[in-house]
């Protein structure tokens, strides 16, 4: 790799990337965007913000909005689904399953994925099947057009389900004894990958990842392969396993590596340019996308959900900090200006790039901390200097999201959907 790429030249592969799942580049149709760069290929969006609109709604946000199709749609993890026009901020539906616990196991932090007209999103709530599942919305009037079985994703672990050639896959805990009963201890889950028909929710395929269910299951579709990890562990011990694998659309293995997968506790899989970024306690490890091998370590925080890639460089944010860059090319710190931090103590917003800025949002203010400080959404250049900063009463864990050249973010607890365009 070189040392730096043009910003024309991460256009130009975002746009490939965008045309092969079906999208225009100005969509962010699934969490963290095609890929899962966490960038967008504006070249208009640029600070100082401004709101274009903005509504409150019951719940609670961990995962950000995906926008297709003139369309913002949102999932809380209270069991709603709410979906806009992406433009003016009209509700054009919302949908309601059962007000699921925070900060339990099943909790829904997982988004939705917009293709096709469609919607699909998953739901979780323990010993309810007939609650917990994927479901398959159409797009324009929420009705539910079919619903499967599925299983569980962890707090942190924030993705989408994702659509190539007709196909739905999905990596989660799903529940093998079809017990109806809230007693965990009852119910036996495994970590798998699961293939549906996009159209009709047929089971076409699953794919064991472990012999039991794992904290972290995550998964990125990329061209005609299929790449899933899961990280398992708990606080106090040495390490966490786990295990990373390609599989082809129709389930082959083409690879598995047991040694490099993400970390239990957060951290996703991102693609570019034929390797494989994995987020994994160490920091950033890259594998040959085609055979699985190890490429390089890098730094960063898994903490930081995403590392988008911008210009030759990705970016990682510790938990409560504003995203610090590394470069691509050698996973080694590059130079930056400033530091800018707001004093968040709950800073859970995974970073987000475009047009040569880096957004990040925070949350609860830190004690040691003036009450201004926190609750923010920030942009900084490429050098760190701030560029803009927008004070609300929201603790910001959602990702955000890049549009139709707009800012768009949902808030934590305080059910608050933004949308930010240019100033000027």
């Amino acid at each position: 790799m070189k040392n730096s790429r043009s910003l024309f030249d991460c256009v130009f592969l975002f746009c490939f990337a965008a045309f092969a799942f079906g999208q225009t580049p100005s969509e962010w149709p699934i969490l963290n965007n095609i890929n899962h760069t966490g960038f967008s290929a504006t070249m208009v969006l640029r600070p100082p913000l401004k709101v274009k609109w903005a509504v409150s709604v019951p719940g609670s946000f961990k995962a950000g909005p995906v926008i297709a199709e003139s369309c913002l749609v949102a999932q809380s993890r209270d069991g709603y689904l709410f979906c806009y026009n992406a433009n003016t901020g009209e509700i054009k539906w919302r949908y309601f399953v059962q007000r699921m616990a925070a900060h339990s196991v099943g909790m829904t932090e997982t988004g939705p994925c917009i293709w096709n007209g469609r919607v699909y999103a998953s739901f979780y709530s323990a010993g309810h099947p007939g609650i917990t599942g994927m479901r398959c919305f159409d797009l324009q009037t929420g009705r539910v057009l079919w619903k499967k079985d599925v299983g569980y994703t962890n707090h942190r672990i924030h993705y989408s389900p994702q659509v190539r050639q007709g196909k739905l896959f999905f990596c989660s805990n799903r529940e093998t004894t079809g017990k109806k009963t809230e007693t965990l201890s009852e119910l036996i889950h495994v970590a798998q990958v699961q293939a549906w028909d996009a159209m009709t929710g047929d089971t076409l395929w699953v794919h064991n990842m472990s012999t039991k269910a794992c904290n972290n299951t995550t998964l990125l579709v990329v061209g005609d392969t299929v790449f899933a990890s899961v990280g398992d562990g708990q606080d106090g011990t040495p390490g966490d396993s786990g295990r990373t694998v390609a599989l082809d659309l129709n389930g082959g293995l083409l690879w598995e590596n047991d040694s490099m997968h993400v970390w239990w506790k957060a951290g996703n899989l991102q693609y570019y340019q034929g390797s494989l970024m994995v987020l994994s306690l160490g920091g950033m490890r890259l594998l040959n996308a085609s055979d699985g091998s190890p490429v390089l370590s890098g730094g960063g925080d898994p903490y930081s959900k995403i590392f988008p890639i911008m210009n030759g460089k990705y970016y990682s944010r510790s938990y409560g900090g504003f995203a610090v860059p590394y470069f691509l090319s050698t996973g080694a710190a590059a130079p930056f200006a400033s530091m800018y931090n707001k004093g968040a103590s709950s800073g859970c917003s995974a970073p987000t790039a475009a047009n040569g800025y880096v957004y990040n949002a925070f949350g609860s203010p830190n004690i040691n901390f003036t009450v201004d400080a926190g609750r923010q959404i920030v942009a900084v250049d490429e050098a760190g200097n701030l560029a803009w900063s927008f004070h609300d009463c929201a603790n910001h864990c959602a990702s955000m999201s890049i549009a139709y050249d707009r800012l768009y973010l949902a808030g934590g607890t305080e059910g608050l959907i933004y949308c930010f365009e240019n100033a000027q």
